[in-house]
């Protein structure tokens, strides 16, 4: 049987469907090696590409595509309201603040710097599958979400970092 992932963006044909049937799953899915060179193929089918040759929207489609899986994995376990509150960082840099302060709000710094380790944990876990990819244009395109990624979880990490030591 072939990967989850890799059949959903097959058979979806726009990067926001894509991402609200993996919302529908709940981050019940297999996100193993085998998922990213699978769904890395369907992305390569249907935007191919060359180094030379770049059209700068496919190249976003697939970082997006990569960005997806990665944050829906990452929120596995987390109480639907949270990840709604955890995607709408990930997917807008000028709400990361105002999320998190209102997470914290509700939750507490203790409790909100738990979550952050916790989906912290599971990106570097799923970085760790990324960098075992062999090199090319799938590997390049999840490099491509992670960094976009990194860069949330760095805002998110300062705002936390704040709170946690606000006298």
């Amino acid at each position: 049987m072939g990967s989850l992932i890799a059949e959903l963006f097959r058979a979806i044909k726009t990067i926001q469907e894509f991402r609200e049937a993996l919302i529908a799953l709940d981050s019940q899915f297999p996100l193993e090696k085998e998922d990213l060179l699978e769904i890395g193929e369907v992305y390569c089918d249907r935007y191919p590409e060359s180094y030379s040759k770049r059209n700068p929207q496919h190249v976003q489609i697939g970082y997006m595509m990569a960005r997806i899986c990665i944050v829906e994995k990452s929120l596995y376990g987390f109480q639907t309201e949270t990840k709604t509150i955890y995607r709408d960082m990930f997917y807008n840099f000028n709400a990361i603040e105002e999320k998190i302060s209102d997470l914290i709000k509700i939750n507490g710094c203790e409790h909100v710097n738990s979550d952050y380790q916790k989906i912290t944990n599971r990106i570097k876990d799923i970085e760790a599958v990324i960098d075992g990819l062999p090199r090319g244009m799938i590997k390049e395109k999840f490099i491509g979400g992670l960094s976009v990624i990194y860069n949330v979880i760095y805002l998110m990490h300062h705002f936390i970092e704040k709170c946690m030591n606000a006298p």
